[in-house]
């Protein structure tokens, strides 16, 4: 007699999750789907330049159960949204749990958020509901990226266009001193803001600092993955071979440069070479270093040599 032939559409399909390659992104999208409640939803803050995307990336690329949020329940660059105050308001609303993500969304909308965008209203449907019930059973994490001042103002002054080629060499420009001012009081107003978000989630939050981040990111997302019980992917971690761009919005997977992304800007203090002394002592009078030693982060002198330039 000839033996049955398994059912062949089972076996196709079987073989080819057998056969996938690691990716991770097939796998949340999986889980997503199927087990919601296994997906860690991590709600990303943090200053400009101060590694969020790249972060976000290096979770993305070797954690499937890892969902960063930028966008959604609020602009990781603005201080937190009252995401209570926010379920209270919509709890007895019809499609509660879609008024509440959306509304979160919108309480401090970042540039890119649009509420008339079709792609961003479909993908605050999709993750209303794992969503809303992670913050209302208290599961939602949250990470919080940081840099020492003097280097983020060098990076931020890059980032506005603050800079000019001056004696040879790229400089911010002094008439950019009054912007630079406004944007270290935001600096601090930001960070108090966070620090108390952290401070009433200690169990569940992580502050990450730029410089631990160049220095050892294994040991940072290893860190994370323990705090937060993420799955990590078999082998070695993933780690972006480019500059990690800002993404538009939470449904983009990771944009990435064409240029590698150059380390010895920070590690070699050269950065102090785009600060002249002026600009470096409105850093210096303007921080609130009593808030900044909670992160770790002293005031400290421009070395003379680049003084005297």
């Amino acid at each position: 007699m000839t033996p049955m032939h398994p059912p062949s559409r089972i076996y196709r399909k079987l073989g080819r999750l057998l056969t996938l390659p690691v990716n991770p992104h097939f796998y949340r999208r999986a889980i997503l789907r199927y087990r919601p409640q296994k997906i860690v939803f991590l709600k990303q803050y943090g200053e400009r330049r101060t590694g969020t995307n790249f972060l976000r990336a290096l979770l993305l690329d070797n954690y499937p159960t890892a969902f960063p949020l930028m966008h959604v329940l609020g602009d990781k660059h603005s201080p937190p949204v009252d995401l209570a105050a926010e379920q209270e308001k919509t709890r007895h609303l019809p499609d509660a749990e879609r008024e509440f993500v959306t509304r979160a969304t919108l309480a401090a909308p970042a540039t890119t958020t649009n509420a008339e965008d079709a792609d961003q209203q479909l993908y605050l449907r999709k993750l209303a509901h794992p969503l809303t019930a992670c913050v209302r059973e208290g599961r939602l994490g949250f990470i919080i990226s940081t840099k020492h001042p003097y280097p983020w103002a060098a990076s931020l002054a890059r980032l506005r266009k603050w800079t000019s080629e001056l004696d040879g060499r790229r400089r911010m420009n002094p008439e950019f001193a009054g912007q630079l001012k406004e944007a270290v009081l935001m600096y601090n107003m930001r960070h108090r803001a966070w620090l108390e978000l952290h401070e009433k989630n200690k169990a569940r939050s992580a502050i990450i600092r730029h410089e631990d981040l160049l220095e050892n990111p294994h040991q940072v997302v290893t860190d994370l993955e323990n705090k937060f019980g993420l799955w990590r992917l078999p082998g070695k971690l993933r780690f972006p071979r480019k500059k990690v761009e800002p993404t538009p919005w939470d449904q983009h997977a990771p944009w990435l440069d064409e240029q590698a992304f150059n380390s010895t800007l920070y590690t070699s203090r050269l950065y102090e070479e785009q600060l002249n002394e002026e600009l470096w002592d409105i850093v210096t009078n303007t921080i609130d270093w009593n808030l900044m030693a909670r992160w770790g982060y002293e005031k400290t002198p421009l070395l003379e040599s680049k003084a005297a330039r």
